[in-house]
């Protein structure tokens, strides 16, 4: 066995690391001991949590049939008051127009007393059903309970709640800073519990970073170190040095260019040649011959 380096391992060194992983091992199965405490409570709330749900719905089954069955007999009555309306239109004599207005008053009144008890009885259901929904939220609290103490015990080191526990506290966390932040990888999910506990250490040893600005820089201060060093090997040159710098690489970027050519450094014409007049055979009379 040998360590990152290559370097072979003496038995005490080996030794070292097989106890360190048995630590590691028996912290989680300490921790995992405290997290299966918590599972009776929490499988009892969701047994408590369902069985309220179900004497919730059990209260509502009688009054949602009591709706249901207004809603019939106001179905029918409806019906039955069209019926009458159409038998009215279609009614020949006086005395059989005056039969079925009355029945029609008779089957609207009780249609009206249909319509207000199915109000009355929506009403009186609210609270029940309010009880209903709350139960069911309840419910499904405690079965978010039960997966979330579930999945802590399947990953006793990485959960949240895992690392709330005592054991982790008392046996992993103090060995966090130097099994986890010298990886420096800060995705490992044990990365915000090595941070708090390197951060208590300093906090209780009085430790501060600027105790010891030269071992351990900030960022800025880092940055304005090599600033400095950068402005003494070799000075900061001021506006009108830039713009002769600037000029001095045109103009020799521009002999680059003519030795390529192989001018010898003559410039080339690239005048276009002038356009040539036209000769006319006209004699002036004023030129002499």
């Amino acid at each position: 066995m040998s360590d990152i380096n290559g370097t072979a391992l003496n038995d005490a060194e080996i030794a070292i690391l097989r106890t360190l992983a048995s630590l590691e091992e028996l912290t989680g199965v300490a921790i995992v001991g405290e997290l299966e405490a918590l599972v009776p409570g929490v499988l009892a709330h969701a047994d408590q949590a369902g069985a309220e749900l179900k004497a919730a719905e059990s209260a509502l089954e009688g009054p949602q049939e009591a709706i249901a069955l207004l809603d019939a007999e106001t179905l029918a009555f409806g019906q039955k008051v069209a019926e009458l309306r159409a038998q009215l239109e279609s009614a020949a004599s006086p005395g059989e127009r005056a039969e079925i207005r009355f029945r029609l008053h008779a089957y609207d009144d009780e249609l009206s007393s249909l319509r207000d008890k199915r109000r009355q009885a929506e009403e009186d259901i609210q609270p029940l059903i309010a009880h209903r929904d709350e139960a069911r939220a309840s419910g499904d609290k405690a079965l978010s309970d039960v997966e979330y103490v579930m999945s802590a015990i399947a990953d006793p080191l990485g959960h949240v709640l895992a690392q709330a526990t005592r054991a982790y506290r008392n046996y992993r966390a103090p060995m966090l800073p130097w099994l986890v932040l010298l990886h420096g990888d800060d995705a490992h999910p044990e990365w915000g519990p090595a941070i708090h506990q390197m951060t208590e250490v300093c906090k209780i040893s009085g430790y501060r970073t600027e105790d010891h600005r030269d071992e351990l820089p900030s960022d800025a201060e880092h940055h304005r170190r090599t600033w400095d060093n950068a402005r003494k090997s070799a000075p900061v040159p001021g506006g009108s040095e830039i713009i002769a710098g600037m000029h001095a690489d045109m103009f020799n970027s521009w002999l680059g260019k003519l030795s390529q050519r192989g001018t010898g450094g003559t410039v080339e014409d690239r005048r276009r040649p002038a356009i040539p007049r036209p000769e006319l055979d006209y004699k002036s009379p004023l030129r002499k011959t």
